[in-house]
Formats: C-alpha cells, structure tokens, sequence
C-alpha cells in the first residue's frame, strides 16, 4: 500500500514536518509563489495560533526532494464558493468545493 499526502500553503510549521518526512514518508507540497514575499510574513490565525509564511529564500531548501504544486493565489473556500445550481454560498469543505470550481 502507498500512502499519498498533500500539505498546502508553505506555512513555518512545515519546516518540523518535512523532518520527520524526511525518515522514509513521501509528500507534495502546494504553494503559491504570489504569496509568499522575500521574508517570513503573518498569513493567518488559526484557533489561537498565528500561521507564518516561509520566505521565498527558505522554499527551495525547506521542500528540497519533495512534490511540488501549485496553487491559485485565491483559493476557493467554503465561505466564499458558490453553489453553481443555486447561486448560494456553498456549504461544502474547501477540497470539494475547489474540486467543484474546477469542473466547470
């Protein structure tokens, strides 16, 4: 069995992940070069912690022998996809939701 996993958004803590995918785990990172800026930057809050972008200069050498793949700069998401039937805010997960967006 292969096990496939995919991490988005090129975030500090990815530095502490791919240590310990280094011992044997494969993994595809999806970035979005248009967000990222020469130094660290704040991206977001999540719960009560703050999410930190890597700096361009940290990519290549964070996500060396890793997948790479790329990103819309503005990524769908639940509260702002639309249903295609019904015009109205979908309730969908982002994944489904982006999955729906690039059906049509």
């Amino acid at each position: 069995m292969k096990l496939v996993q995919c991490w988005d958004d090129g975030v500090t803590t990815d530095v502490r992940l791919v240590s310990l995918l280094r011992h044997g785990a494969g993994a595809t990172f999806n970035l979005n070069a248009g967000l990222h800026r020469q130094a660290r930057q704040f991206g977001w809050r999540h719960a009560d912690s703050e999410v930190w972008r890597l700096g361009l200069g940290e990519l290549r050498k964070v996500y060396d022998g890793f997948g790479i793949a790329t990103t819309r700069r503005r990524t769908r998401t639940s509260s702002n996809c639309r249903s295609k039937r019904r015009g109205e805010r979908s309730t969908m997960a982002a994944p489904a939701c982006r999955a729906s967006w690039a059906s049509r």
